[in-house]
């Protein structure tokens, strides 16, 4: 049968359900009701790469390779891509079973792969100028039917102009929608596979006006705001529809999201700790290390701008072109003094922390063995007993060990620990002067929701049971699914298994499961952006305030 997975980036029952209730969601409603639901968890930690890799491989980030958006071997981060990854993807295994795929604004796609059918890549497209499009031909009908990447400029409109972005995401959506109904009434095909992303861009950004027990909520913003990540879902629940009206009856509808969503309301400044546990060490006279030793002048600045009335230049002018560069990632690692630096923290999206590892990193000055073991149960025991002082709360809810959660032939390649802040805390790279724990930047980026492991599955068609509630089922359990219900052999190594209980067991009984021994890698080949293009994704990576 004809399969398609309809990703809604970040989407979460917690919205959901309350909007089921007031009969607000009737497509999804008919979807739930026809078929069945369960929780899908997300990878650990549930950032956006390694999510959306993990459901479209079907292994975890210790065989795809993909732990965060940036590549984590040496103290030089590099933007991650789909050559990067190192596992075979659901359109490379349908295509060898001779399937027709149609994939569009998958993150990770870019740049586009050669596939029986299309790929419109996602997320990461430098420019409107670039190769995003396979076949390339295909372009200039997609730009024609309204497609267009995201720009940077569309989160930093939300400083001056919350309603302005709202009918951004809205418009962004649209033109998805357009794009993919194009798409599927022109080419034959056997798999679809869309994201949305409006649910991940309007819960960072309008979470608290709609969540009244938020500490940055009030009545007034809540009233003018509040309703946006709703209607955000009912769009997209009417866009579900009109994608419905064009699919055969008999095509299994995957809706997924990478991962949840919940508050966020106080940042935890990870390389302070590390500064004070003696761990890491800036290089002495460095700008940023001069900077730190008077004031934060960052915030400093947008104070003075906000007191002259100059609220929007504070934050699109002073917090992304002036705050970014003289605290992000990037002046970061210039200014780590690495020969006497034992432990760092990158970068929030990954939300992982780096032992300098003699043998391993350059300028690396922790011994491996039983010296680099006690170091991060160190840091695990140390960061599990934080406290927030205000009110008493575990800051970080788990700490891993990168083999405690990921297996396979890329975990010598995975960061060393892993964090997972409590709901309503998240983990900020930057390097405060002050307080290990502050209010969550609202001058900066004013993100206030951030994720949360607990995504969403809904699946329905003729093979499945009506009614069924699930409990908690994996990410990696998408790609063995689909592979399943399309009539394509399963590879044995896969780490994912098929969500047998959603099926009819006369339609399990009937179509017995095929499997592949054949081990499918993928070859990395190669770097596709210019300094200038990485320089610019990575800009709309901090507007969104993942780094």
């Amino acid at each position: 049968m004809k399969v398609a997975v309809i990703g809604l980036d970040g989407a979460t029952f917690d919205v959901i359900m309350p909007l089921l209730k007031q009969r607000k969601l009737p497509v999804l409603k008919r979807l739930i009701d026809n078929g069945a639901r369960a929780k899908l968890m997300s990878t650990v930690p549930s950032v956006t790469a390694a999510a959306w890799v993990s459901a479209f491989t079907g292994n975890n980030p210790g065989k795809h390779g993909i732990f965060d958006f940036f590549t984590v071997e040496s103290k030089d981060m590099r933007l991650v891509n789909s050559t990067d990854i190192r596992c075979r993807t659901l359109w490379d295994l349908l295509n060898e079973s001779s399937k027709i795929t149609i994939i569009i604004d998958v993150p990770l796609t870019y740049p586009p792969k050669k596939v029986r059918g299309a790929i419109i890549s996602g997320m990461f497209v430098p420019n409107e100028e670039s190769e995003f499009v396979y076949p390339s031909e295909l372009k200039r009908e997609i730009v024609d039917a309204g497609f267009r990447i995201e720009r940077k400029r569309y989160y930093l409109s939300y400083f001056s102009d919350k309603d302005g972005l709202f009918k951004e995401i809205l418009d962004m959506s649209q033109r998805t929608c357009e794009a993919t109904l194009y798409l599927i009434n022109k080419l034959k095909w056997d798999f679809l596979m869309v994201v949305f992303t409006a649910p991940d861009r309007a819960q960072h950004f309008y979470w608290k006006y709609m969540d009244a027990t938020h500490p940055r909520y009030d009545s007034e913003s809540g009233r003018k705001c509040g309703k946006v990540i709703p209607e955000v879902y009912e769009k997209l629940d009417t866009m579900l529809g009109k994608l419905l009206e064009n699919f055969d009856e008999d095509t299994l509808v995957v809706v997924m999201s990478d991962h949840g969503f919940g508050p966020v309301h106080t940042d935890l400044y990870v390389n302070r700790l590390l500064m004070q546990l003696g761990l890491l060490e800036l290089r002495s006279g460095s700008f940023l290390h001069i900077l730190l030793r008077r004031t934060n002048i960052q915030r400093l600045a947008v104070r003075l701008l906000k007191a002259l009335h100059l609220e929007s230049l504070a934050k699109s002018s002073i917090a992304f072109r002036v705050g970014s560069r003289l605290f992000g990632t990037e002046s970061l690692d210039r200014s780590i003094n690495f020969e006497r630096t034992e432990a760092f923290f990158p970068s929030r999206s990954g939300q992982y922390i780096k032992i300098n590892l003699k043998g391993r990193d350059p300028g690396g000055t922790v011994e491996p063995g039983k010296p680099y073991e006690k170091l991060r149960s160190y840091l695990a025991k140390e960061l599990c007993d934080l406290r927030d002082p205000k009110s008493g709360k575990q800051v970080v809810e788990k700490v891993f060990m990168r083999e405690e959660i990921y297996h396979g032939p890329e975990v010598s390649r995975a960061p060393d620990l892993f964090l997972i802040p409590t709901t309503g805390y998240a983990l900020q790279a930057e390097l405060s002067q002050g307080e290990l724990l502050m209010p969550s930047r609202e001058e900066i980026s004013d993100v206030s929701g951030g994720h949360r492991p607990e995504g969403v599955l809904i699946v329905a068609g003729p093979p499945v049971r009506r009614g069924v509630s699930l409990d908690e089922v994996n990410i990696v359990d998408i790609a063995p699914t689909v592979l399943y219900a399309a009539g394509a052999p399963i590879p044995r190594d896969m780490d994912g298994s098929v969500l047998s209980e959603m099926f009819d067991p006369a339609f399990l009984a009937s179509h017995p499961q095929m499997h592949s021994d054949r081990i499918r890698w993928s070859k990395v080949s190669g770097k596709p952006y210019s300094p200038e293009e990485e320089q610019e994704i990575t800009k709309r990576l901090r507007a969104l305030g993942y780094i």
